[in-house]
């Protein structure tokens, strides 16, 4: 059986079968997305109290900040379950960064900073902005 116990990856071991369920999940979320649009449902998050979707939608930004760190430092990090983990091999294998992919991701990373503040500042090119 593979899995992360195992030592394994599932996506490794059948990637034909992981590929259809990432597919199905991904397509029923939708569904149920498009439902709850649908009959306006969106009230319901008013019930959680602001601190459950602030923390919620932090750790979010964290989770997908931390996993797109291999791309502009151009190494492979291994995710885990522990921030503390993915950032203290982040921190240990540093060495390893490679300048061409920090050098795009830095540049995109202000390219889009730069055209949100321009966004701000001048209305005409709002399409540019949030």
């Amino acid at each position: 059986a593979g899995g992360e116990a195992s030592g394994r990856l599932q996506y490794n071991d059948c990637p034909l079968e992981y590929a259809q369920l990432a597919t199905l999940v991904a397509a029923t979320v939708g569904m149920m997305q498009i439902v709850a649009s649908i009959l306006k449902l969106g009230f319901l998050v008013s019930f959680l109290g602001h601190p459950v979707t602030s923390g919620f939608t932090s750790g979010a930004a964290i989770i997908i900040g931390c996993s797109q760190l291999k791309h502009i430092l151009g190494y492979d990090i291994h995710n885990s379950e522990y921030i503390y983990e993915t950032i203290w091999e982040l921190v240990r294998d540093i060495r390893k960064t490679q300048a061409m992919p920090l050098i795009l991701g830095l540049l995109t990373l202000a390219f889009l900073i730069v055209n949100k503040k321009l966004a701000l500042k001048y209305k005409r090119i709002s399409m540019l902005g949030p």
